[in-house]
């Protein structure tokens, strides 16, 4: 047959570890952003309202930002 690939057990290891850091890593993330929403410290607050009010300013012709 012509264009039969044979993979080797490696190949499925490979990307079974890639799909299992990809999920924890997307799982550490949404956890530490749960934390963080829920956190009562100054810290958290001031990271919230930048976050939340200005993420990404956008500067008009007139050199003003959008959004202020």
């Amino acid at each position: 047959m012509i264009g039969k690939q044979i993979r080797n057990k490696y190949y499925y290891v490979f990307w079974g570890l890639m799909s299992l850091s990809v999920v924890s890593v997307f799982g550490m993330v949404a956890h530490s952003n749960y934390q963080l929403a829920n956190s009562q410290n100054k810290m958290a607050a001031e990271v919230r309202s930048y976050l939340m009010i200005k993420p990404f300013p956008l500067l008009c012709r007139d050199g003003s930002f959008l959004g202020n």
